[in-house]
């Protein structure tokens, strides 16, 4: 769209310059003092008008690649339920589904603290049946989430083994399961 609006600029910006131009030229060619200002003025139009049709050239091709890489994200496969199975199930149900499948796209979390964003007060505020029903239909690693989450900690604190196992397992932090928080910090150095 701003390439665009910046092509019809420009066309609208040339064709004035050439109406101007031209008006110069008439008013010049009966003055022989002002030839190098004439000559001046022709060179920056014609360095105009190759940029012109160099971005003509370029701007396509952008908006035909920025499409295709639309095109080409890569979708997410879950088990969430087929389209007839949806129309059995409350539409709060379904969203919490969708709310939780963004999460596991997004940010990594353990299953309690999934639950929990779903269900706070400071969070989704979906009620405890639609979030049982999300997690019970959303695929998510646990143990991955808790690698992810163990980086995390050890890029951007700069903490401590000891300090990473306590945080992902704290009730005040990110609630992974004991197996699942060993696992992290065993395998945050994986690549």
């Amino acid at each position: 769209m701003f390439t665009t609006l910046l092509l019809v600029f420009w066309l609208t910006a040339s064709v004035a310059f050439l109406v101007l131009l031209t008006l110069m030229i008439i008013k010049i060619s009966q003055n022989k003092k002002y030839k190098v200002f004439l000559f001046t003025s022709i060179a920056t139009f014609i360095i105009g008008l190759i940029c012109f049709i160099a971005m003509i050239n370029v701007v396509p091709k952008e908006e035909a690649s920025i499409n295709s890489t639309r095109n080409t994200q890569p979708k997410v496969v879950t088990n969430s339920p087929n389209k007839k199975q949806e129309s059995k199930v409350p539409r709060e149900y379904i969203a919490a589904l969708k709310t939780a499948e963004s999460y596991k796209r997004s940010v990594p979390m353990s299953k309690k603290g999934l639950y929990e964003q779903l269900t706070s007060e400071n969070g989704n505020k979906f009620p405890e049946a639609a979030a049982k029903y999300a997690m019970e239909h959303v695929t998510i690693d646990y143990k991955e989430n808790a690698v992810k989450s163990a980086k995390s900690y050890a890029k951007n604190l700069h903490l401590s083994d000891a300090e990473i196992l306590e945080q992902l397992q704290s009730e005040n932090g990110e609630k992974y399961t004991p197996e699942e928080a060993k696992y992290g910090v065993e395998h945050m150095n994986d690549k």
